[in-house]
């Protein structure tokens, strides 16, 4: 026996005959089915109206038993799989809670069903969306204000979606607002939007993931009102402390076949704000998806990051991207907003950058190292002509530090050393640094230049040959004058400059040899006698006056020294010049002195008739 006819079985029973006929009418309409669809909606609706006029019409004694009859029955109905016409009872559900609200009783609200009743509804709507995969139940009614009195966005706010059941409930009654916002709102700016159903419970703690998961297990119950970018950005997580991974973003928006374009303009300013919380892996595979996506998209992505992180942050990103197969006209994008921090660091953090760059450099495979070679070459050389070239007061121990670096890279990378404008330039100013304090005498300054030169790699000095690059120009301060900053200059001092071993390091004997031919211009031919009188009493004052082999500074200034002054000198007017002259013939008798006759010039014939009058 249904429901119904037990509860008429009672009332006959009883001899309780207060139940009007169309509280009746509504209860074989319950007990009958909806199969009828609209028109079974009419005649429920049809069935309360008449319900309605009895009782305005009647003084009904029995109302609240009548609402108690049509509770029971909608619950009967439900429970016995009666719900293909939801619209009828989601109507019956809120016409009997304005009952509810005219009875003004707490007694009988805590003695019926009305709350079981909104649970079956719900548990019913919930059960029939997953049977179908989403595709139940569906509202059909057009009468804007039956759905307006339906309310169903009410269901929804009163929720807590925090498990699998309750985000099913969310997509079913979901699904049934966008059905109503569609019929109430005919202009589409008007219409709901997922993020104001994102907004609507009470609390939505699922997360995004499953949300999405689940968003996609039904999305034939939205394919006519798709989960939009707006929406998806809504949902991501960003008030983490840590940021929501960028590739999990594009995998899902991939998902959900969402509008790149959309999405990567509408997170920019996300982005901005939470980018600092992004790995450098996150990062370098992020920027590589969006060079494929959009080039705009990607330059604008790059300015806002690389702008604005620790340079250190960036240079790790640009290596990460390098390692990767990227082309090389994306590198060179990352670069060009990645430069202007470069630009600005200091020899030591730039040293620190270009050494990390290098030891990755090998761990790449020959085709990305090509293509990371070109870029390093031009990061040195923005740097270099924007940091030294325009700001040259970087000591020369930094400078020093910065060529060993740059000689590193162009011979890991086999390029030749005179070839690269870089290199040049900072051997310039690492020369031009050693004597721009003008507080030093010129000999501190070649004091300091060769301490700087020592303390090179011996690979710099070896392998490249310094007459190539370093010009007379560039030594300018560093020569000294003739006789007298050399005849004055003390013992420690030339000790400084002399080195105690033989002196290999062909750079700094290039340098020496340039500096005292430089000085020897200046030789003034009427003086010639007290300038090698000053020079042999020097060589005694610095302990320098018995010859050496070793000795390569000294002897490449006396040789020097007296081929010039030959050209004004007769053999027998010779001053007492003992210590010069005895330098000069070891020199021309030492064979181990090689390619000593090019020391020679003016010089030749004084030293053969010094040896005949030996002799």
């Amino acid at each position: 026996m249904t429901m119904y006819n037990v509860k008429k079985k009672i009332k006959e029973l009883l001899g309780l005959k207060k139940n009007t006929s169309a509280v009746y009418k509504i209860g074989q309409l319950l007990d009958t089915g909806d199969d009828d669809g609209q028109n079974y909606f009419h005649s429920i609706l049809a069935a309360f109206e008449t319900f309605d006029q009895q009782n305005r019409d009647e003084e009904n004694k029995c109302f609240s038993d009548d609402v108690d009859f049509i509770i029971d029955c909608t619950l009967s109905a439900i429970e016995d799989g009666k719900f293909q016409n939801c619209c009828a009872y989601f109507y019956i559900y809120r016409r009997t809670e304005e009952y509810t609200k005219m009875l003004k009783s707490s007694q009988w609200l805590a003695n019926s069903n009305f709350e079981e009743l909104k649970k079956c509804l719900l548990r019913q709507s919930h059960r029939s969306f997953t049977q179908t995969e989403g595709l139940e139940p569906n509202l059909f009614i057009q009468n804007k204000s039956l759905l307006e009195r339906m309310n169903i966005r009410q269901f929804i706010s009163q929720m807590k979606v925090e498990d699998d059941h309750t985000l099913e409930l969310f997509f079913a009654l979901g699904k049934l607002a966008f059905q109503v916002s569609l019929i109430i709102h005919e202009e589409q700016q008007h219409q709901l939007k997922w993020t104001e159903l994102l907004k609507m419970p009470s609390r939505l703690t699922v997360s995004v993931l499953h949300f999405i998961e689940k968003y996609l297990k039904y999305i034939r119950a939205f394919e006519q009102f798709p989960f939009d970018v707006e929406a998806f950005i809504h949902s991501v997580p960003f008030g983490s402390k840590s940021a929501f991974p960028l590739k999990t973003i594009y995998h899902l928006a991939t998902q959900l076949k969402l509008n790149v374009k959309e999405l990567w303009f509408e997170f920019l300013s996300i982005f901005n704000i939470r980018r600092d919380l992004y790995t450098t892996d996150d990062i370098a595979e992020f920027l590589r998806y969006l060079s494929c996506c959009d080039d705009h998209l990607f330059a604008q992505y790059c300015l806002n990051y690389f702008t604005c992180v620790s340079v250190e942050k960036g240079w790790e990103v640009l290596i990460l991207l390098g390692e990767q197969e990227v082309n090389e006209n994306i590198l060179r994008v990352v670069l060009f907003d990645l430069n202007k921090q470069i630009e600005q660091l200091f020899i030591n953090r730039f040293n620190m950058l270009m050494r990390i760059a290098l030891d990755r450099l090998q761990k790449m495979n020959e085709k990305n190292r090509t293509n990371f070679n070109k870029l390093l070459n031009t990061v040195f050389d923005n740097y270099v002509i924007k940091r030294i070239s325009i700001n040259c007061s970087e000591s020369e121990w930094k400078l020093k530090d910065l060529l060993t670096i740059a000689n590193r890279f162009l011979s890991d990378n086999d390029f030749i050393h005179q070839q690269s404008s870089y290199f040049l330039t900072i051997v310039e100013y690492l020369i031009k640094a050693c004597s721009s304090n003008q507080d030093h005498d010129t000999s501190t300054k070649i004091v300091k230049l060769f301490k700087v030169l020592r303390k090179l790699h011996e690979s710099i000095w070896q392998q490249i040959d310094p007459s190539q690059i370093i010009n007379d120009d560039w030594l300018i301060n560093s020569v000294l004058s003739m006789p007298y900053s050399w005849t004055n200059m003390s013992p420690s001092t030339y000790d400084n400059i002399c080195n105690k071993n033989r002196e290999t390091n062909r750079w700094i004997l290039f340098i020496w040899n340039r500096l005292i031919d430089l000085s020897l211009i200046k030789f003034k031919w009427e003086n010639t006698h007290e300038i090698l009188t000053a020079f042999n009493r020097w060589l005694r004052q610095v302990n320098h006056h018995q010859y050496n082999v070793e000795n390569v500074f000294t002897i490449a200034l006396i040789t020097k020294l007296f081929n010039t002054a030959a050209s004004y000198l007769k053999p027998l007017e010779l001053p007492d010049i003992e210590h010069i002259i005895d330098y000069i013939l070891h020199v021309k008798q030492d064979r181990s002195i090689i390619n000593i006759n090019a020391f020679f010039n003016n010089g030749r014939h004084i030293i053969e008739e010094i040896i005949s009058l030996r002799g």
